[in-house]
């Protein structure tokens, strides 16, 4: 359904504003020591930002071309703590986490 549309997504998404980021860092206690999941990250929206907060962030996403996408801006953004699994929440097992706080987008 979305084939080819990464590019548009990450580009003409209206991004988040750093306000969100500094809320769920302080609702959720997260520090260098979290490890946090984006569930259905698409292109790294949440992901990449909140990468800079945390230890290391999980980003997981069905789509495998939201994922290249992802790759590619976090790369730009040299985010190196930015894990992206292609899968959903079917395929999450015990060995991925323990995780501070789970999030996703809209």
């Amino acid at each position: 359904m979305f084939q080819d549309t990464a590019p548009y997504y990450s580009s003409y998404r209206f991004p988040y504003p750093d306000e969100l980021f500094q809320h769920i860092v302080q609702s959720f206690h997260l520090d260098k020591n979290s490890q946090v999941l984006d569930l259905g990250c698409g292109t790294g929206n949440l992901s990449i930002p909140l990468a800079s907060y945390c230890q290391n962030v999980i980003g997981m996403d069905p789509d495998p071309e939201m994922l290249r996408e992802a790759k590619r801006l976090a790369s730009l953004a040299q985010v190196e703590n930015l894990e992206l699994v292609l899968g959903s929440s079917w395929e999450i097992t015990n060995d991925m986490g323990p995780f501070q706080t789970t999030i996703m987008g809209e």
